[in-house]
C-alpha cells in the first residue's frame, strides 16, 4: 500500500467513530475504556481490510512534478493544521477525553490558535491532506476515501457542535 493510500485509510475511520460517538455518548461516558478499545479495533479492521482492497486500486492519475509539489504543500499544511489544533486544544480535548468525561473546565468553544480562523481546524486539515494526496496521484480507493470524508465530515460537526451546546447551556 503507498504512503498516500496508508494517509487516507489512516483518516477513514474518523468520521465513523464520532458518529458513533456522539450517537452512544451517554454509554460511552459510563464505558471510556471500552469506547477507546472499540476506536482501535476499528482502526486495525479498517486497515486490514483496505490492505485487501488496495491490491485492486486502480490509479487514475499520476500527478506532475507541479502537482505532487503542490500536493506535498496541502498535506504538509493540513498537517501543520491538525498539529496546531492539538496543541491549541490539549490532547485531553482533542481526542474525545472532554466529551467522554464531561470533565469540568472543557465545556468551552475555544478561539485560541487556529480557531481563531475557523471552527473545525482539525477537520480542515484531514480534508486538505486528503486534497493533497489527490493532487499527486489519484487511484479510485482515494478518491472514494475523499469524498467519503467529504460527506461525513459535515455531519462530525453537527454532532460535535450540538454536544458542546448542550455542555454549554448545563
Amino acid at each position: 500500500m503507498s504512503l498516500s493510500l496508508t494517509l487516507a485509510v489512516a483518516f477513514l475511520p474518523i468520521p465513523l467513530m464520532h458518529l458513533w460517538l456522539h450517537a452512544l455518548l451517554p454509554w460511552w461516558r459510563r464505558n471510556v475504556f471500552v469506547f477507546y478499545i472499540f476506536s482501535a479495533c476499528l482502526w486495525i479492521l479498517t486497515f486490514r481490510i483496505m490492505l485487501r482492497v488496495a491490491a485492486y486500486d486502480v490509479v487514475l492519475w499520476q500527478g506532475g512534478s507541479a502537482a505532487r509539489l503542490l500536493g506535498l504543500v496541502f498535506v504538509m499544511a493540513g498537517g501543520v493544521a491538525i498539529l496546531w489544533s492539538v496543541t491549541a486544544l490539549g490532547p485531553r480535548r482533542f481526542f474525545a477525553y472532554a466529551a467522554l468525561t464531561d470533565a469540568p473546565g472543557t465545556a468551552s468553544r475555544v478561539s485560541a490558535g487556529p480557531f481563531r480562523f475557523v471552527p473545525h481546524p482539525a477537520y480542515l486539515g484531514y480534508c486538505t491532506i486528503l486534497l493533497g494526496l489527490l493532487m499527486r496521484n489519484g487511484t479510485v480507493l482515494s478518491v472514494m476515501i475523499f469524498f467519503y470524508l467529504i460527506a461525513l465530515t459535515p455531519l462530525v460537526i453537527l454532532h460535535e457542535e450540538r454536544e458542546l451546546q448542550g455542555r454549554l447551556n448545563g
